[in-house]
């Protein structure tokens, strides 16, 4: 551990946030998402120092809580590395966030809210919205208007067998949610247990999970936002050569570890292994049809006359200041 602070107790919100290099998104991500009254536990898996030396520039900061893993070199690392980062969250909510990405305090501040109202949920989320990113010759980094990629609407209220099957037929994780620190950190040493090899199954029983131990909880408010065109990308140790949802057909090894982790959330929620495996299938079968781009869908139709004035195809570029204005004007 780099730092040796004592972080702010009165804080309510942790969040993780996961390196493995990229570094060339830290200093923006630094800017732009370190918040007064929040918590941050950085765990970094990366190869090189590069982020280290980063974040050093920010050791006096009480809220940051720097800490050098071991480099992620597999599955295995990273799940170790994020369970015990879970373990040492202190405030009563926790988020998992990426170094390309963008955090909405408005909006997290009422997924915060959400939770503290419905004792029962497990974790709370709001329409995550995707931009794309530009670079120019002067350094000067601009992004799209906001598009929303995510809705879980009508994922709110739902847990147990009810959400699990829903999940299925119309899969959108919940990753980026607001947690409570106690679920969170139950999730992370059940994920570990599964042993694991391929990070999208790692995001498939995390977000079953979500169901397992509560409810979800959907706000209208945006509360993160997305990269849709990544230099590189943080996911390890997932083959590249075929989608991994079609891995079930043609690798074994991934086709046992499906088996072994519905046997686990089959028990988890008191349903038979068969009927589990039964709403299962249609997350996989869904997945060998087509569809349409991530970035197809407008935000919503009752934009502002100006921002329905751009032509989304000509690819408009702002300052993620502006961009994430935008995102907050559009509550429904």
């Amino acid at each position: 551990m780099l730092f040796d602070n004592v972080m702010k107790i009165n804080n309510k919100l942790t969040i993780i946030l996961p390196l493995w290099d990229r570094e060339i998104y830290t200093p923006l991500w630094i800017k732009n998402n370190i918040f007064e009254d929040f918590n941050y536990i950085i765990a970094d898996g990366s190869k090189t120092d590069n982020n280290q030396a980063i974040f050093n520039d920010l050791k006096e900061n009480a809220n940051i809580d720097y800490i050098r893993y071991t480099p992620d070199l597999n599955v295995r690392d990273y799940l170790e590395k994020m369970s015990d980062a879970a373990s040492r969250v202190q405030t009563p909510f926790v988020m998992n966030c990426d170094n390309d990405d963008f955090i909405n305090y408005n909006g997290v501040i009422n997924c915060i809210t959400a939770l503290e109202d419905n004792e029962d949920a497990s974790c709370a989320g709001g329409p995550i919205f995707g931009v794309k990113r530009k670079s120019n010759s002067r350094g000067n980094v601009n992004y799209t208007l906001p598009e929303k990629i995510k809705d879980l609407s009508d994922y709110s209220g739902m847990c147990g067998y009810e959400g699990l099957a829903h999940l299925y037929k119309d899969y959108k994780y919940t990753w980026y949610s607001i947690f409570r620190k106690k679920i969170n950190c139950t999730i992370w040493s059940d994920i570990l247990q599964n042993n694991l090899t391929d990070i999208f199954l790692v995001e498939l029983l995390h977000s079953q999970l979500s169901f397992v131990y509560g409810k979800y909880v959907h706000v209208k408010h945006n509360h993160y936002i997305r990269l849709l065109n990544p230099e590189s990308s943080c996911a390890q140790g997932s083959s590249a050569q075929i989608p991994h949802t079609q891995k079930i057909f043609f690798d074994e090894v991934y086709r046992d570890q499906v088996i072994r982790m519905s046997e686990y959330i089959s028990k988890s929620v008191g349903v038979e292994i068969s009927d589990l495996l039964s709403e299962l299938k249609y997350y996989y079968i869904s997945s060998c049809s087509k569809r349409s781009p991530l970035c197809a869908e407008r935000i919503y139709k009752t934009l502002s006359q100006l921002y329905s004035s751009i032509p989304r195809r000509l690819n408009i570029y702002f300052p993620i200041e502006f961009v994430i204005l935008v995102a907050n004007t559009f509550v429904r």
